[in-house]
């Protein structure tokens, strides 16, 4: 399973998600302490942290836009995004991911499993968390 949030305001990624947030999420035991390191794209530079379990790694990259979150972007685009609602923010469904936004703040989560597919439930349950932490 992997994890990936980009966020549109620059904030320290592994304060999103931590090793417990994950254990919650999806009953891993994360390996080692969370992990940084840089990433470059024609359009930007940021840093990406990254936790990782023998079923897979969890990816919280700081982006300062949705730039690099390909088909994530724009879901509406796509009229395919199912609203769902959670305590701190709006968040919409759409392809295994879940867009969060609070107060005009972004973060896009995807939750890939190894051998199975995100549930409502785990995305919801993502938005929820990473919602509470974004300022």
């Amino acid at each position: 399973m992997l994890l990936l949030a980009v966020i549109s305001t620059a904030i320290d990624p592994c304060r999103l998600i931590t090793a417990d947030d994950v254990t919650r999420l999806t009953g891993w035991t994360t390996n080692a302490p969370a992990s940084k390191k840089r990433y470059h794209m024609p359009q930007e530079s940021g840093t990406t942290c990254s936790l990782s379990a023998a079923e897979g790694v969890v990816t919280v990259p700081d982006a300062g836009s949705l730039t690099g979150s390909g088909v994530f972007a724009n879901p509406l685009a796509n009229g395919g995004a199912i609203a769902v609602h959670i305590h701190n923010g709006y968040a919409e469904i759409f392809n295994g991911s879940v867009y969060v936004d609070k107060h005009h703040r972004h973060a896009v989560i995807k939750i890939l499993p190894l051998a199975d597919q995100a549930t409502q439930a785990e995305l919801t349950a993502a938005a929820e968390i990473v919602a509470g932490r974004l300022p």
